[in-house]
């Protein structure tokens, strides 16, 4: 019975995974950030969720 040696992987060039991610990770700050401002906001008591077409029926 023989031992195989090690199978070699590729050498890839080291860099951080926040460079790698820098964009996807900005986009969620960003959203998180928004959602944050959002949930700020308080909708009026005597808002008429009747007058909103977008609204699905369940919803008004």
């Amino acid at each position: 019975m023989s031992v195989c040696p090690p199978i070699s992987r590729p050498r890839f060039p080291d860099f951080p995974i926040d460079a790698a991610y820098a964009g996807y990770m900005e986009k969620q700050a960003q959203a998180v950030a928004q959602m944050l401002d959002l949930d700020d906001k308080k909708i009026p008591p005597d808002f008429d969720y009747h007058a909103v077409t977008q609204l699905r029926y369940e919803a008004r």
